[in-house]
């Protein structure tokens, strides 16, 4: 899963953290899991959580449970007034790997 969250300019340095933050509470609960930040993106910065599961189905049952944590709920409330729109949720397979 791959969810991009546009910030706001000013906003920066608090998402950072607050994503940082939940990262790695993630991390220490077994999920794999990165943020990244797209710099120079054409309409201003966006961070990117990545989370990485055995399957599709597995994806799809950790974004139901997120869904419905109260812990979850309250950290998109947090988040909420750092942003400049909606989250952009993505699913992706990975059909072939590449060696780079």
């Amino acid at each position: 899963i791959s969810v991009t969250v546009p910030v706001a300019i000013g906003k920066i340095p608090q998402a950072r953290d607050l994503l940082s933050e939940w990262v790695e509470g993630a991390q220490s609960n077994g999920m794999t899991a990165a943020l990244m930040v797209k710099q120079w993106s054409a309409d201003g910065p966006k961070f990117v959580v990545r989370t990485s599961y055995d399957s599709v189905a597995d994806a799809d049952e950790a974004r139901r449970s997120l869904a419905e944590s109260d812990d979850y709920k309250q950290f998109v409330q947090n988040l909420a007034p750092l942003v400049t729109g909606t989250a952009e949720w993505h699913v992706s397979e990975q059909i072939a790997s590449a060696n780079f």
